[in-house]
């Protein structure tokens, strides 16, 4: 019997998840960008969703599923895999191995794998070895088998065991070659050094329309365009990095509810040198919590001679808002 071609799915957008979301960046930018590509050439790539008990996740394909959204459309189509639990979060690096993902991305997937779903080593490699196939043979997996390629674990020395940390660098291993290097244990501690822990308040929120406590409160929905607010905060530092933080988060609150940070701030060091931060991310709320997890993307800029250093590390700092007091918790490594 010939096997049965790939089959694409029209899926309504109420039926489309984005559970796993966050674990995948995206800037307002490029984010404006899709809209603009989907408005004028419509869907030329499928999204890569799984099965759920009701509707479907989407796997790859958050910015065109956003973009639709935005620009209103009914449906989209969607190949489909036949993957559930921690292989969703694998088939997320199989999808993107030509675009290939950030070291953040990669942080947060192994991070997701060993705290939400308690894999450990050779879990993890196994997994990572595994090619998802398609959904009662309909539609094939678009990834390629063989082990996935990564670059580090930036995350908290704290939150995995000497072990767990040892089978990030077994999993995320790169091809051996001109261009690749093997990671190693050394490597990977290096890479999680902690420079900062602040906590900083909010001090002011400009709004343009629509109140961000409203909208926190559950009072009105955030617009369907989503809804801008300049957040003001400042706070203390500590760490490696100590001092006063002071600055504005350009928030984006989107119409699902899901939060895009857009931060500029200075630190402002004991002897009086001043460092420049940028920070894009995402903020997750906790249905029926005033909780929201963070994940920032950092990067510090200065001229002071003694804090040149900051200007070559790339910082990848998770942390959390309590959206009711205003109050935010940050804590920063070098990735």
């Amino acid at each position: 019997m010939a096997s049965q071609g790939p089959l694409h799915l029209q899926v309504a957008l109420p039926d489309l998840g984005e559970g796993l979301g966050h674990l995948r960046l995206c800037s307002a930018e490029v984010q404006e960008a899709m809209e603009r590509s989907l408005a004028s050439h419509g869907q030329i790539t499928p999204l890569v969703v799984c099965e759920r008990p009701r509707g479907w996740e989407v796997i790859d394909g958050f910015k065109r599923l956003r973009a639709a959204r935005a620009l209103r459309w009914e449906a989209l189509w969607v190949h489909a895999v036949e993957v559930r639990g921690a292989q969703a979060k694998v088939q997320i690096v199989h999808s993107n191995r030509r675009e290939s993902l950030t070291e953040i991305e990669e942080a947060w997937i192994i991070r997701a794998l060993h705290r939400e779903d308690g894999l450990v080593r050779h879990r993890l490699r196994d997994l990572g070895r595994a090619r998802p196939g398609p959904v009662s043979g309909r539609l094939p997996c678009r990834s390629a088998p063989g082990p996935l390629g990564g670059r580090g674990c930036p995350w908290p020395a704290a939150s995995m065991s000497h072990r767990d940390a040892e089978c990030h660098a077994s999993f995320f291993e790169r091809p051996r070659g001109p261009r690749f290097r093997r990671s190693n244990m050394s490597n990977v501690l290096a890479m999680r050094e902690k420079l900062y822990e602040y906590e900083v308040r909010f001090t002011g929120v400009t709004a343009y329309g629509v109140a961000l406590e409203d909208i926190l409160a559950g009072k009105v929905p955030p617009p369907p365009q989503g809804a801008r607010f300049d957040v003001a905060f400042e706070g203390t530092a500590t760490g490696r990095l100590a001092g006063t933080v002071k600055g504005v988060d350009y928030l984006y609150v989107r119409a699902d509810g899901r939060l895009e940070l857009d931060i500029r701030a200075e630190i402002t060091t004991p002897d009086g040198c001043k460092i420049a931060l940028s920070a894009s991310g995402v903020g997750v709320p906790s249905p029926g919590s005033p909780i929201a997890q963070l994940r920032e993307n950092v990067k510090l800029s200065t001229c002071y001679e003694d804090y040149g250093w900051v200007n070559t590390i790339q910082i990848w700092a998770p942390g959390t808002v309590n959206l009711a007091e205003g109050v935010v918790n940050i804590e920063g490594f070098a990735a």
